[in-house]
């Protein structure tokens, strides 16, 4: 998840009144053998597969619709994904 989408799933969270508590805590080595903590936000990830699913479903409809409003549903998968910071390349759905 990059960060852009973080930042903004993290102030959507903090809008509707969830606190930011991690599920689950993984102790890891970095590559210089330190130990390093990750958390797990489950809410996050969620909330980053409905918006993937979001432009998922209107660039299905893209392909049945033709003129204007094949232009209009391009333009919004954009703007959707261009608004959390989804980039194509790096962010499959």
């Amino acid at each position: 998840m990059n960060e852009r989408i973080k930042e903004r799933i993290k102030d959507l969270r903090k809008q509707a009144g969830i606190k930011e508590t991690p599920v689950t805590l993984s102790i890891l080595r970095d590559s210089n053998g330190e130990l390093t903590s990750k958390h797990n936000y489950p809410l996050d990830n969620f909330a980053e597969l409905i918006v993937k699913e979001c432009v998922s479903v209107i660039n299905a409809e893209i392909v049945n619709s033709h003129g204007a409003l094949g232009d209009g549903l391009a333009t919004a998968a954009e703007l959707i994904k261009n608004h959390f910071g989804i980039d194509d390349e790096h962010d499959k759905f």
